[in-house]
């Protein structure tokens, strides 16, 4: 009876471990499915975080360089970009520019100094006149015109009647113009008073030499030319003045080349009794290069081209 009931508990005792063995493992897996889920539930989330702030800093990086580029065509980056020049034709552009702006300022500048080489200024009171450069020395016609045109004044040579220098040479200067600055016309003119010495000496011997000399221009200053060196051209005029007759066209012409290259002459006294004379040329001589004086024929000047 005793063992009966022994094994009845015994059968009892494995029955209740064997349960609670089965209860265990279920437990187990229990908790080992839910670890398992909760791992991959935490994965799963991990991933979906990751996605969200790789999503986000995608917008944010694309939102900046919509800020700081324009957009680009759909072609690609290589391709010219919508609204824009594409960077390396920019580049190319602004360097083609600089480059022409630089040409265009030396080409401007070289004008410049070929226009100072190649003019002269002579002056009369307050006026300034510019002229172009002289003709080539060996054209004495036109060497001779041209000193004649771009003189304001001139060296008067004439036979004195003044007491203690009677018969002597006696120089003066005056202002003559042959023409107003665009029209001149060779025929030296001038304004003076029989008050004046030279006044007085034409009066009784109108015959008389004008000296003018390319000096009284700044072009030998500039070529480093002295008064006297031959390169720097005078030229000698010597004929009869010759009063000019009011009310005639010559008389408008000669008070319009006089008062227009020397203003100052309308001011001057009337009491002094001023008149419009003219230098009739007879012989010309032209100094503008080595080897002597040139003697020009009167027909040749006037025809030569000023």
């Amino acid at each position: 009876m005793e063992m009966k009931e022994k094994k009845i508990i015994m059968k009892n005792v494995d029955k209740l471990n064997q349960n609670t063995r089965m209860a265990s493992i279920s437990r187990s897996k229990t908790i080992t499915t839910q670890s398992r889920r909760g791992n991959l539930g935490k994965t799963a989330d991990h991933k979906s975080d990751e996605t969200k702030k790789e999503k986000r800093e995608l917008e944010r990086h694309t939102a900046n360089m919509s800020k700081l580029e324009p957009p680009y065509s759909a072609l690609g980056h290589h391709y010219t970009m919508k609204g824009e020049l594409p960077t390396h034709k920019c580049r190319y552009f602004f360097f083609g520019f600089i480059i022409a702006l630089v040409l265009i300022l030396m080409s401007g500048s070289l004008f410049q100094l070929y226009l100072h080489h190649n003019r002269v200024t002579s002056s009369s009171g307050a006026q300034i006149h510019t002229w172009p450069g002289p003709p080539p020395y060996d054209q004495v016609a036109r060497v001779a015109r041209y000193v004649v045109h771009i003189s304001e004044w001139a060296s008067i040579a004439t036979v004195s009647t003044a007491g203690p220098i009677a018969g002597y040479p006696f120089g003066n200067i005056i202002s003559m113009s042959d023409g107003p600055v665009a029209k001149a016309s060779g025929t030296p003119y001038a304004y003076i008073t029989r008050m004046d010495l030279s006044g007085k000496d034409l009066m009784k011997n109108p015959r008389a030499t004008l000296s003018m000399s390319e000096a009284q221009s700044d072009y030998c200053q500039a070529h480093d030319l002295d008064p006297e060196d031959p390169r720097c051209a005078r030229v000698l005029l010597t004929g009869t003045m010759v009063e000019v007759m009011n009310g005639t066209a010559e008389a408008d012409f000669a008070r319009s080349a006089l008062f227009s290259r020397h203003p100052a002459m309308e001011s001057w006294p009337i009491g002094h009794h001023w008149i419009i004379v003219k230098l009739n040329i007879a012989h010309i001589y032209v100094l503008d290069f080595y080897g002597g004086a040139n003697e020009v024929d009167v027909v040749d000047y006037y025809n030569a081209e000023v």
